[in-house]
């Protein structure tokens, strides 16, 4: 066995270092400094121990992993576009950093960058969600990246309908907008929900519906069907397809367009996306 003195090392830090010597390097040279870890991995290894490097995981590396996530490709086309875009915003930032230094500071620092930006911040923001919950589960971040960070508010959100309003939706609606409108009003479900409404959700008094998003299921609710609701279905053709048809009796696939409607304002959309509009007779 060979003894080797470490050089430039204090007594305090390292002793005489007892060696396995090198066929091909009789020298065994350590790295200059006893203070860093690639120091300490030479001598165990010089010793015989078996070494292991720990794998740094950067974020590009957990963001290759996202991207090839097989469920991914079951989002709408839109939506993958959103995160593609977004993910590039995301690993420009730190994308050769290791994952496990990324902190819900950061995020809000890059969130803060976009000021100007609302709608990209919010986006991106969107994304960074939906990464970090997938993250989580899978092990990949040992906490929360974006936990205490939010949106911008753009818009003002959405409002209460005003008494005025509701009264002349329903004096001036018709058709198709007439039934989305109710459904929409005394259920309080999502647009995306209100169209597949129909008689095989009726249960009880109620309805029954699976709740779904972004393709995925998310709960199973029980929502009463209320009287002002009760009498409005009462004049509608019961067939076993949705209420909220197309003037062909197509299904529509979207909470709104302004063939349901048949008028030129307001349409669906408006009324199932943004309920303080200003709403009045068609015509």
């Amino acid at each position: 066995m060979q003894r080797v003195i470490a050089q430039n090392v204090k007594p305090s830090v390292c002793q005489q270092v007892e060696i396995i010597p090198s066929i091909d390097d009789p020298r065994n040279a350590l790295p200059k400094d006893p203070h860093a870890p690639a120091f300490w991995a030479e001598v165990r290894r010089l010793q015989g121990f078996e070494v292991t490097t720990p794998v740094v995981i950067t974020l590009n590396a957990i963001c290759d992993l996202y991207l090839a996530w097989p469920p991914l490709r079951k989002l709408s086309r839109g939506t993958q576009l959103q995160y593609e875009h977004s993910i590039k915003t995301v690993r420009l930032a730190w994308g050769d950093l290791p994952a496990e230094g990324v902190q819900p500071k950061h995020v809000q620092a890059l969130i803060d960058e976009l000021v100007d930006l609302p709608g990209k911040a919010n986006n991106i923001l969107s994304f960074l969600w939906a990464f970090n919950k997938w993250g989580r589960a899978r092990g990949h971040f040992t906490h929360s990246i974006v936990e205490g960070v939010s949106r911008y508010v753009t818009g003002g959100g959405h409002k209460p309908w005003t008494l005025d309003q509701q009264r002349a939706a329903e004096a001036g609606l018709t058709g198709a907008l007439r039934r989305a409108y109710f459904l929409a009003r005394y259920t309080g479900q999502r647009g995306s929900d209100v169209i597949r409404l129909g008689e095989t959700f009726v249960d009880e008094g109620g309805f029954r519906i699976l709740q779904k998003k972004t393709g995925g299921k998310i709960g199973d609710i029980w929502c009463p069907i209320e009287e002002p609701l009760a009498a409005e279905m009462a004049t509608w053709t019961r067939v076993p397809s949705p209420y909220v048809r197309q003037e062909d009796g197509k299904v529509t696939t979207r909470p709104c367009s302004r063939s349901t409607s048949g008028t030129r304002a307001p349409t669906a959309r408006d009324l199932l996306a943004s309920p303080s509009m200003a709403c009045g007779p068609p015509g």
